[in-house]
Order: structure tokens, then C-alpha cells, then sequence
């Protein structure tokens, strides 16, 4: 049986291989994604004729970490008593293939590009490694050793003549002997990985200048890598004092033998040259006329190598992270702190990075000065990066962006997302917002592995919290940031209520993307301000209404709902605000024609729980129009408890004004700022074009509703303050006299 240990189920999908595609070999291949799915097993896993294909970071990053090493350990083990018994160890930090009898070290992308040949030769109990490593041309490396050997039969004695300063870089066997005469010659030996070649350029390189650089096509365990090709990529894109000279690839193969090689396009840069494996070959190439390439024409011609993402990560995802985290510090000139140091050095010797940063250089004079960066604001806003990868230095970017240059309070979630499962990464999300009364949150996209497996956006970690965060309160300013710009991505984040996208962006347009996430920022801090607290204040309005009629909770509801909207608004169009005053003055509009705050009819009453105050009635009945005696008296800009008899209309006004001398028992019926109020509903709010409500006039509107609505301000006055209640008779008797006058 060949068994697959491997939990990365999103990548095996990028190479094909669905759920559908491993039932069709159930009988040959048993993929194993859990330590458990391994432990079940137990010793039958290590039977004499079983291929067993081991990922090297197998629940990396998980509690079964060590689990996971032991295994593999054991496995090493049992490969070296049992014979019969073939392992395979693979990792995308792998760049070469090497077998030793019975144990292969293969690249991820070799592996599953195999796979399906391997477990055909199984079925036919062919059961070598060599097809998992050479596919269907197991034949290739003994192909390229015969070619090898003739070709060094062959080779001139004498050794050729080349000008100039000359680096020959030989395998540790099997090479041409006095290759060039008076040249400098290094050699290089098996170990081929990205460390090791980024150390040995620097110290072939790093100093002395050459002409012409000459690097075997064929180097390392297994020739038919071509490594040349590779090492030829380093070259260009590591910078040195050599990175523009001229590089001879010489090798016994023709064209047709590497174009399918990941670094083929190198062929296609210029002074980048492959050439017969002879002396005559070296010195005729170097010998020819040929045009210098310049150090500004290496941008251009590094990007003909469309190089793919390696696959030493869990997933594209965190590739993209690190490369912008690199770009983005560099950019606006933060510290190497520990956190980034790791991702500069990873930077500086993963030969992808080394392109990626050739095709994109940073200089001194590409930095953001600190002024740029800087976010004007008030009181102290809080802000909170949720990222799974937050550690890695997008806190310390941020830390250095908003804390260190702006003085705003920055922490960040994110450590342990890869262990937990989406509710606990926004029930934990969520508890860190409130506790920390959160003003705006910077979330990323994708923050748990199963993010990237579903095909429907809202099940998407991302998109359910930021429902959940606007729940807790609209308010709060959520920006997405992240690597992602699919449409339907954006599409959904903007239908959840996102307040602003930003790019993880590390390519060219990088100073428009950090430039961006400052402008959101200062829009996002004002919003915040303004939007969070008015939110409250409704809740809080809601919350005193609990006892009112239902008619008025529901009119409550829909009122506060479109108000916030048009608050909203108001920043793209600042007439919107007005609005949002006339939809939350409707409020106390409504609130006074509730019949247990104000009754209405000849005589007209305040009304309290236990009271109900006579504060305005008509002298007679019986007529429309008939003057009213009130309980109330204007003077000195507000009305007073007094008597007065005039045609009074029963207006918004005369009604709340009531209401608050005789429900809430206040001084004055301007208090809790209500002539202002009601001045600003007239004057000001009907009419944008005389003037724009401001906020702290929205703020003073809702927090009187708050007091209005709330009971425990009920605080009757004495009644003797009312009008007088006639009794029956005397009101009988006083039309007597009215109609008897008549």
C-alpha cells in the first residue's frame, strides 16, 4: 500500500488532486491527514513492500507538532532495518531530487506531478522510487551519466584561452580538468539548497569583479535538476558586483532537455548563455562580441522569468504576506525588530524572494517620509489588527505606523489561529473588541485554514465576524486587508459592511496602497468618533422605550435605523446629516403623541404613572375655536407655570415643553437643551441650504431623547402648578354664563 502523509488538503487541490481523484486509487494510495489517521494504523504502516510519502512539515504550526516529528523520526528508523519498505520524504523547501536505496528526498511539486505514474508501476509491483522522482523517464538520470561521461572522453586536453577576469565553477567530480588557463576555479558540491548557494555566492561574488562567469548546467545528486539553470537565477538576482556579468551555462544536453525546467526562461535573459560542455565552446563564447547589460535594464530582464510561488508554505497566502511585509517596512522605513529580521533574512535567501525583489527594488529614495505617514485625530482611538499572521510583522509595521508615528493605540489577535476553529477566532475576536472598547478594526481576509477550501465567500472567517462586529455596533470601522482582489470576494465584504479595502500589496504599487490605508484611516478614526458613541446612545434610547407602546418601538426602530444611514451618508454628502436630525426629531414627535405621555382633546394633559396634569383647556368646548387657558406663560425665552388665556395652537413645542415641566418636573421648559433643540429642527435642519447640522448638535438631539424616554426622570411637580379640573357641575354652569352673556 502506498500511504500519503500530508495535511495540507488545499494544496494537493492545486495540483489536482481532488477527493475525487484519490477514490479512483483507494485501493492503491490511503491518504493520511492526522496523527491519529497514522496511529491507527499502528505497525502495519511499516510492512515490508509499502511506500510511505512523508511531508516534512506535517501539522507544522499545530499541538501535534512533536507528534508529528517522532513519527517522522521512527520512520527514518524502520527505513534503515526494513529494505523492503520505501520512504520518501518531501517539502517544498526541497529543490532537488536525491534517492539512497530505499529513502528519496523529493520537492512537493514532483511528488504530486508523480504521483499517478508511481502508483501505476505499483499496480504492475514495480515498486522503486525511482518513478515518483522521474515519472515515466526513470531512465533520464542513467541517460544524462552515460552523455556525462562521454562528454568528458572527449574534452581538449589544452585549456582554453579567455581575456578578462574568469570565475569556473566545477562539481566536486566528473568536470573538466584545465578548463581555462590562469582563471579562478571554485567547486560545488551536493548540497544545493537556497542557503547554501546564496552562501556561496556571496563568497565567490561578494568581492572580487569578473568578466565571464562559467557554471556546470549539471551539479548536485541527481543531474537531470539541471541546477545550472538555478544557480544562474541566484546570480541575477542577488545583488553583488557580478550580478550583471556575463554567465556561460555549460552542459551536455540540448534545449530540448530543459524546457520544461522551472528556471528555463534564464536562457531568455541577456548575457545569460548556454554552451557546449568543451574548452573550444567555453572560449569561442566568451571570446565574442556581445552588449553589456546594465544594472537599470535588470528589473526588466529578471521579469522574463515568471517564476511561480515556492511551496515550502502552507499556502500561497502566507507567501504573499511575507513578501509584503518586506516590501511594506522597507517602504515606510520601520526597524528590523526580531519579528521582521526573520522575514528579511527569509527574504534575502529564497531565490523567489531574490526575483521578487529584482523585479521590484526598493531604494532609499522609494521610502515614505514620517510626515506623509502621519493621521491627524482626536481623543484616543483605539485600533486592533486581527491577522493570523500578525506576529510574522504586520503588528510591528502597524505598531510603527499608527503607536510609534501617530500615537494611537494599536495591539493586534492572531497568535494561535491555526489551532482554533472559526468560532473561537470570532467569539475571541469579538471579547477582545468590547473589552478593549475597540474604535476600529484592521482585519484580514482569511484567518483559519478551512477559509480557503470553501467556495462561498460568506462562510468565509473574515466576512462572519465582520456581521458580527457590526451587530455589536455599526459604528465600529472595519478595514479588510488582504491579499485577495477577487470580485466576488470584494462583492461580499462590501454586502457584510466593510468600511474600506486595503491590498497586501508588494509590488509597484505599493506607495498608492500604504498611501490609501492613511487616507482610510483618517476617514475611518473620524467615522469612529462620531458613529460609535451616536450607536450607544441609541441603544441606550431603545433600551428606556422598553415600556412604551409597541406601535412606538417599532416607528423607534425604523427611525434610529434610517437616521444612522443617512449619518452615514453624511460624510460622502454633508446635507445628509440635516436629514438625519428630521428623522431623529420624528422621535420625540411620536414619543408625544403616545397616550400615556400626552393626552390630547378640549382639555389637554401631561400624563405620569400616577398623575395627570391639566395644561390646557378651552373656555368653551363647544366652539372650534374657543380661547384656551394654559397652565403655561412664556417669558424670558421660556415658558413658566402660570395662567394665560389666548388662542394657543397645540403645537410640538407647547406639548414637550409640558412634558418636561410637569412630567419630569424641571425648572424650565427649555431645559435638557430643548429650545435649542426645537430652534435647530426649525432654523436650521428643513433648510441645508441655510446651514449644516453639526454632530454635537445630533449628539444633544439623542442624548434628550435619552432623557425623555428614560422613567426614572419622571418627577412630577405639585399639582397646584396645573390647571384647575373643573368638576362637572361647574363646568355645566360655566357654559351657562358663557352662553347667558351671549
Amino acid at each position: 500500500m502506498i500511504y500519503l502523509i500530508d495535511d495540507k488538503k488545499t494544496r494537493q487541490k492545486d495540483f489536482g488532486w481532488t477527493e475525487e481523484k484519490f477514490a479512483q486509487y483507494a485501493s492503491y494510495l490511503i491518504p493520511l491527514y492526522n496523527i491519529d489517521d497514522v496511529a491507527n494504523i499502528e505497525e502495519n504502516l511499516y510492512n515490508d513492500g509499502n511506500i510511505i510519502l512523508y511531508h516534512e512539515s506535517f501539522l507544522d504550526f499545530t499541538g501535534d507538532k512533536d507528534k508529528a516529528v517522532g513519527q517522522r523520526n521512527k520512520l527514518t528508523e524502520k527505513a534503515e532495518t526494513i529494505k523492503g519498505l520505501s520512504v520518501a520524504f518531501f517539502s517544498g523547501s526541497q529543490s532537488s531530487r536525491s534517492l539512497h536505496d530505499n529513502v528519496a528526498y523529493v520537492p512537493v511539486a514532483i511528488v504530486y506531478q508523480n504521483l499517478e505514474v508511481l502508483i501505476q508501476q505499483y499496480k504492475q509491483q514495480s515498486k522503486h522510487l525511482k518513478y515518483l522522482l522521474f515519472g515515466e523517464t526513470p531512465e533520464i538520470e542513467e541517460k544524462l551519466n552515460e552523455k556525462l561521461a562521454q562528454a568528458n572522453r572527449e574534452i581538449e586536453s589544452d585549456a582554453a584561452v579567455i581575456s578578462g577576469n574568469n570565475l569556473f565553477i566545477r562539481p566536486n567530480s566528473r568536470y573538466i580538468q584545465n578548463a581555462i588557463g590562469g582563471t579562478t576555479e571554485v567547486t560545488i558540491f551536493t548540497d544545493v539548497s537556497d542557503e547554501k548557494l546564496s552562501e556561496k555566492i556571496n563568497d565567490w561574488l561578494g568581492e572580487r569583479e569578473y568578466d565571464n562567469i562559467f557554471i556546470p548546467l549539471c551539479f548536485g545528486q541527481t543531474l537531470s535538476d539541471y541546477n545550472g539553470l538555478r544557480l544562474a537565477t541566484y546570480i541575477r538576482c542577488t545583488e553583488t558586483p557580478n550580478q550583471v556579468a556575463r554567465i556561460f551555462i555549460y552542459g551536455f544536453v540540448g534545449l530540448d532537455f530543459l524546457i520544461d525546467n522551472e528556471y528555463f526562461n534564464i536562457l531568455k535573459t541577456k548575457n545569460v548563455e548556454l554552451i557546449p560542455y568543451s574548452k573550444k565552446a567555453l572560449a569561442e563564447a566568451a571570446n565574442g562580441e556581445f552588449k553589456e547589460l546594465k544594472e537599470e535594464e535588470m528589473a526588466q530582464e529578471i521579469a522574463k522569468l515568471k517564476l511561480d510561488p515556492p511551496l515550502n508554505y502552507t499556502d500561497s497566502h502566507s507567501i504573499a504576506n511575507e513578501w509584503a511585509i518586506h516590501q511594506w517596512a522597507k517602504t515606510i522605513g520601520c526597524d528590523e525588530t526580531d519579528e521582521l529580521a526573520k522575514v528579511f533574512q527569509n527574504i534575502k535567501t529564497n531565490l523567489y524572494f531574490k526575483y521578487l525583489r529584482t523585479i521590484n527594488p526598493i531604494s532609499e529614495g522609494d521610502e515614505i517620509s514620517p510626515e506623509n505617514l502621519k493621521i491627524n485625530h482626536e481623543d484616543k482611538p483605539k485600533v486592533l489588527l486581527i491577522d493570523d499572521e500578525a506576529e510574522k510583522g504586520w503588528y510591528e509595521i502597524f505598531a510603527y505606523l499608527l503607536g510609534d508615528l501617530n500615537e494611537i493605540y494599536t495591539d493586534y489577535l492572531g497568535d494561535d489561529f491555526k489551532n482554533q476553529s472559526q468560532e473561537e477566532i470570532i467569539d475571541k475576536s469579538i471579547k477582545k473588541i468590547k473589552e478593549d472598547d475597540i474604535d476600529v478594526v484592521i482585519l484580514d481576509f482569511r484567518l483559519n485554514p478551512n477559509d480557503f477550501i470553501g467556495s462561498n465567500p460568506k462562510d468565509i472567517s473574515s466576512i462572519r465576524l465582520l456581521k458580527k462586529i457590526k451587530g455589536l455596533n455599526p459604528g465600529i470601522q472595519v478595514i479588510i486587508f488582504s491579499a485577495t482582489n477577487k470580485v466576488w470576494n470584494l462583492q461580499a465584504l462590501q454586502d457584510a459592511g466593510t468600511d474600506g479595502f486595503i491590498f497586501k500589496d508588494g509590488s509597484e504599487n505599493i506607495h498608492q496602497t500604504i498611501n490609501s490605508l492613511i487616507a482610510n484611516l483618517k476617514t475611518t478614526l473620524v467615522k469612529a468618533s462620531w458613529l460609535k458613541p451616536i450607536y450607544k446612545s441609541f441603544d441606550k434610547i431603545k433600551t428606556n422605550a422598553k415600556d412604551l407602546s409597541d406601535h412606538f418601538k417599532v416607528s423607534l426602530e425604523n427611525n434610529l435605523s434610517i437616521c444612522f444611514e443617512l449619518l452615514i451618508k453624511s460624510f460622502e454628502t454633508e446635507k445628509y446629516i440635516n436629514y438625519a436630525y428630521l428623522q431623529l426629531f420624528l422621535i420625540v414627535e411620536e414619543f408625544i403623541k403616545e397616550d400615556s405621555i400626552f393626552e390630547r382633546g378640549n382639555n389637554c394633559y401631561v400624563v405620569t404613572p400616577s398623575l395627570r396634569y391639566l395644561v390646557l383647556s378651552k373656555k368653551d368646548p363647544t366652539k372650534e375655536n374657543s380661547p384656551y387657558k394654559s397652565a403655561l406663560t412664556w417669558a424670558n425665552g421660556h415658558y413658566k407655570v402660570g395662567e394665560s388665556e389666548y388662542k394657543r395652537r397645540i403645537d410640538t413645542n407647547f406639548m414637550m415643553s409640558s412634558i418636561l415641566l410637569f412630567r419630569n418636573g424641571l425648572p424650565t421648559s427649555g431645559s435638557e437643551n430643548w429650545s435649542k433643540i426645537y430652534s435647530i429642527r426649525n432654523k436650521k435642519a428643513a433648510h441645508p441650504e441655510v446651514g449644516i447640522v453639526e454632530l454635537r448638535e445630533i449628539n444633544m438631539l439623542s442624548k434628550f431623547l435619552e432623557f425623555i424616554l428614560d422613567e426614572s426622570n419622571i418627577n412630577p411637580i405639585e399639582s397646584s402648578h396645573a390647571l384647575e379640573e373643573q368638576s362637572r357641575e361647574e363646568q355645566v354652569e360655566n357654559l351657562k354664563k358663557i352662553w347667558g352673556a351671549r
